[in-house]
């Protein structure tokens, strides 16, 4: 490969795939293995199907270069087999001989590419190479994504579709993304549907640019509430009140919007009413207020009686934002005259006569005289208190679930302790020395409460292994030590049950690797091990020889801190060792 080619695989991190060339000719599998190690390849050796099989059953991304005629099994046969064991590997054939049908059977059975053995092969190997692992990795990427979506489409599509309220997603042209059935009914499109369709289909052209001024708002992160008059392809004109909130991409481009739409077509009837009338109309839910052009309360209906205290009486005549004092939640700048008055506000916080507190939802319409001059304001407050509870109950029921979660994860680690009562508290010293570690390398909370959890059932493979091991005095014999490497694996698959938030399991097989990949069970090493199992292998080494053990004593916290900084490098990550090291000797922290 040349200097180009070499540049354009290091940009592809085609590093992170190995390449097995099965090839029984011991000197043309050395030769090719060279040449692309050259290339910068991570490459290994097979020279029969057996020994291929074993490989990549214990390394999943391995692209094979496989030889067509191996002296236990054909390349067709090897593909079969291949498939048949549950084996995911990508292929190129490479044969001396063969033709065209050959090369055509092998394309079939999912050979990535078909190359003859002919003397200047190397000379495009590592290119072709490189092209396959990259089209496989695009493949893979896929596959992970559109798997992803549909786990995602299913797990909200329920929810969508018992919504009472619209929800859509629209992109920044104003074209519909995604719309559940209440949208789809309030806009009358319930057979053909609003995916596919634009907004400015259903508006007059200047209420599409309105929508337009306010999609430069979302641009900008703001989100926001308005007005809509649709008219459905029926020739049906509705009233909607739409809350859009921006969409932002993962590069932090602006791509769309998520609106919920709410029908208010009958209240903005009502309102039209109230502009021509001298009385409210009563007996209506919601708390409905008019003021003169000085914004002075003028009417005040039984329901704004019933909300907030105050009779018709008491409040007429004075000014609104005087007699209900009103918080902006998510904008607590804002100001009752600046806001209220100009008709720009979403949820609010007001207090009653009482010196309650409650939250509600207003509405806010103008009322113009015939010179087109502000005469007064309609508000409507909606009260959305009980709903405000609920959703307060709901976080606290969130909490109390997590709770629960930690007092499982809490009983899974007691379980090893009950079968190693020798090694009790080791898994809550680990988890509390890795916690502590990870706050002090400033990583993200949710990281670090995946390496408290994975930490507290590190050692759950061990109730696998015989008590009498377990707690035996004495050196283990070397059978009785291949049993005790068998905990991290055993932990893996016990863990495989639970749906973590995080990849638990594989923190907890990888937390006996070493970054030079003497370690077990699959004696990976460097980058191929997680941060998070690189931070409790050194935890678990500090607090195992800081603590007594049936077969030895405590060596004790300095000679503890002496193994992690003399391998420093070596068996454990450099600087997860030196701020272990600082915890101990600077910050004065104890098991």
């Amino acid at each position: 490969m040349n200097a180009r080619s070499a540049e354009n695989k290091s940009s592809e991190n085609l590093e992170e795939w190995k390449v097995l060339v099965v090839e029984d000719d011991e000197g043309l599998n050395t030769l090719v293995r060279k040449n692309l190690h050259r290339d910068g390849f991570d490459t290994f050796g097979a020279f029969d199907g057996e020994e291929a099989f074993d490989f990549l059953s214990k390394n999943r991304d391995t692209l094979v270069l496989l030889d067509y005629k191996l002296p236990d099994i054909n390349g067709r046969d090897f593909i079969v087999e291949l498939r048949k064991r549950g084996l995911d590997a990508p292929f190129i054939v490479m044969t001396g001989q063969g033709g065209e049908e050959i090369a055509v059977e092998m394309m079939k059975l999912g050979a990535k590419d078909y190359l003859i053995k002919e003397t200047n092969i190397l000379d495009y190997l590592s290119e072709v190479v490189a092209r396959v692992i990259k089209e496989v990795s695009v493949e893979r990427n896929l596959e992970k994504a559109e798997a992803a979506l549909r786990e995602s489409e299913e797990k909200y599509r329920t929810l969508m579709a018992n919504l009472t309220e619209g929800v859509a997603l629209v992109d920044a042209e104003e074209n519909f993304n995604f719309a559940n059935p209440a949208a789809e009914r309030m806009f009358g499109v319930e057979s053909s549907g609003l995916v596919g369709r634009n907004l400015a289909e259903f508006l007059s052209k200047s209420d599409f640019e309105r929508v337009r001024r306010e999609t430069k708002k979302r641009k900008s992160g703001i989100s926001g509430s308005y007005d809509l008059t649709i008219t459905r392809p029926d020739g049906q004109k509705r009233n909607l009140k739409l809350g859009v909130s921006p969409i932002f991409g993962p590069d932090g481009s602006f791509i769309g919007g998520l609106g919920t739409f709410s029908d208010v077509t009958e209240r903005v009837a009502a309102e039209k009413k109230i502009r021509y009338l001298a009385k409210l109309v009563e007996g209506v839910s919601d708390a409905i207020i008019s003021t003169d052009s000085d914004f002075k309360i003028a009417s005040w209906n039984k329901a704004a009686e019933r909300l907030y205290g105050w009779k018709a009486e008491e409040v007429i005549g004075k000014p609104l934002v005087e007699v209900l004092k009103t918080e902006y939640p998510d904008s607590p700048e804002k100001s009752n005259k600046d806001d209220l008055l100009n008709g720009d506000v979403d949820e609010v916080i007001q207090y009653c006569k009482d010196g309650r507190k409650i939250h509600t939802l207003p509405s806010v319409s103008f009322l113009m005289d015939p010179k087109d001059k502000t005469a007064g304001m309609v508000v409507v407050f909606h009260d959305i208190t009980d709903r405000k509870i609920a959703e307060e109950k709901l976080r606290e029921s969130y909490e109390q679930l997590r709770i629960v979660y930690d007092s499982v994860i809490d009983i899974i680690g007691k379980i090893v302790e009950v079968r190693d009562p020798y090694t009790a508290g080791h898994e809550r010293r680990v988890a509390k020395l890795s916690v502590a570690i990870a706050k002090k390398l400033n990583l993200p909370k949710d990281q670090i409460d995946a390496i408290r959890t994975a930490a507290k059932v590190h050692d759950i493979g061990k109730i696998f292994i015989p008590s009498e091991i377990l707690s035996k005095p004495g050196k283990l014999s070397k059978e009785e030590f291949e049993l005790i490497k068998l905990h991290p694996t055993k932990g893996y698959e016990i863990l495989e049950a639970i749906d973590f938030p995080w990849p638990i399991r594989e923190i907890v097989l990888q937390h006996h690797e070493r970054i030079d990949g003497s370690g077990y069970p699959n004696g990976i090493k460097g980058e191929e091990m997680l941060l998070e199992a690189k931070i409790i292998a050194v935890s678990d080494v500090v607090e195992a020889m800081s603590s007594h053990r049936p077969y030895r004593p405590a060596p004790g916290l300095e000679a503890a801190l002496d193994e992690i900084t003399q391998n420093r490098g070596k068996l454990y990550e450099p600087k997860v060792v030196d701020v272990c090291v600082e915890l101990f000797r600077e910050d004065s922290f104890s098991l």
